[in-house]
């Protein structure tokens, strides 16, 4: 019974927080976390079932995320796609790591800060490109050709992490490049397994695939995070496998209410272990991150676009959806956590809560005062 009223209250409020960013036509997930850090004093005796929730939340959102990336749909626009995605990888990325790195912090601390810095929300951009109807112009096709982009870097670091924050010793090298090995001959002997049975089980009920596919999702989970101690990359790797198998299972209808129901414990979670108590010098690290991904993005736009086209709002609302800063975000820092010291863990959160909603509440302003304006000086752009 103890375990019921903490997740009654956590519920409510949940509900409550999604209730209101509807109405509000803002996105929830600032208001998740907002929610964690508010009820943080009086939780934190009671809090021992949210670690659990806000894991299932986090692999059903990393395994969703793994089916939707398929290599495939890069092919069709590759060139542009890493022109317009390396000139954003260079501003928004390596260039905040270096001078984060000049400022005197940590390698591994500046490289986590650089890539939350560096990461869109693709979510919440194409959920705003599809509303607003903007993809039928020429800067929504820039924005897309980045959020690709950026799929790919995000999935490479997803991999490749685990293996980076290890220390430079000949064993403990060692001990991670042979678990990396056999993560790599488990996922290929399952892959193949799931390839040769895929005539039988596809005959199966739509339930038994259903279920199928959730126990692939915990074993690459579990499986990973015994070999490399990443979950993370274990849940992305079973979406992948399961899509690139071709199994008739419906991963939008049958995932996306567990996704939708589980993942905002896990934001809120995130904002219950954020911890404010940060030293005052480095506040001013914090200012220098939220001016840079403002600063970046904003640059971004203008060489991929700007030069291109005499439209400022065209080029405004494309840095507007640039801005946006959402769940990868999240993700990565939850990631770094594994990986960084106790003061370096409060400093990754709060930096990553604080740009997630400056950027959040500038770049839907931006969109919406543009967009604003569009439909005022040429409104036949939007007609039906």
């Amino acid at each position: 019974m103890d375990f019921l009223f903490p997740f009654t209250i956590i519920s409510i409020l949940i509900f409550v927080l999604s209730f209101i960013s509807n109405k509000l036509n803002f996105f929830s997930i600032p208001l998740f976390i907002i929610g964690g850090i508010a009820l943080k004093p009086y939780l934190q005796t009671e809090i021992q079932f949210m670690p659990v929730l806000a894991q299932l939340g986090l692999i059903l959102l990393l395994f969703y995320i793994g089916f939707e990336i398929s290599p495939v749909r890069y092919l069709k626009s590759i060139k542009k796609i890493i022109y317009d995605g390396g000139i954003d990888l260079l501003i928004t990325f390596l260039l905040p790591f270096l001078i984060i790195v000049l400022m005197g912090f940590e390698v591994r601390l500046s490289l986590f800060i650089a890539a939350l810095l560096y990461i869109s929300s693709s979510a919440i951009d194409l959920k705003i490109i599809v509303d607003s109807r903007f993809a039928i112009f020429n800067f929504a096709e820039k924005a897309i050709n980045i959020l690709l982009f950026q799929d790919i870097i995000i999935s490479l670091l997803i991999m490749i992490l685990p293996l980076m924050m290890v220390e430079f010793k000949s064993d403990s090298l060692f001990f991670t490049l042979s678990n990396v090995l056999i993560f790599a001959v488990f996922l290929i002997i399952l892959y193949l397994l799931l390839k040769f049975t895929r005539e039988i089980l596809n005959r199966s009920s739509e339930e038994t695939l259903n279920l199928l596919a959730f126990a692939i999702l915990m074993l690459t989970s579990f499986i990973s995070d015994r070999l490399i101690n990443s979950m993370v990359l274990g849940a992305f790797m079973g979406g992948s496998i399961i899509k690139a198998t071709g199994y008739r299972i419906d991963i939008k209808r049958s995932f996306t209410p567990l996704k939708d129901i589980f993942s905002p414990f896990f934001f809120f979670f995130f904002g219950l272990k954020i911890n404010f108590s940060i030293q005052n010098n480095l506040w001013f690290l914090i200012l220098i991150v939220i001016v840079l991904s403002i600063a970046t993005k904003y640059i971004v736009s203008y060489i991929i676009y700007s030069r291109k086209s005499k439209n400022r709002e065209f080029t405004n609302i494309l840095f507007g959806l640039l801005t946006i800063r959402g769940e990868f975000s999240i993700i990565l820092t939850t990631v770094a956590y594994e990986y960084l010291s106790k003061q370096n863990q409060d400093i990754i959160a709060t930096i990553s809560t604080i740009v997630i909603f400056v950027n959040m509440v500038l770049g839907l302003s931006v969109i919406k005062i543009n967009q604003n304006l569009l439909k005022k000086n040429q409104p036949q752009l939007f007609e039906k």
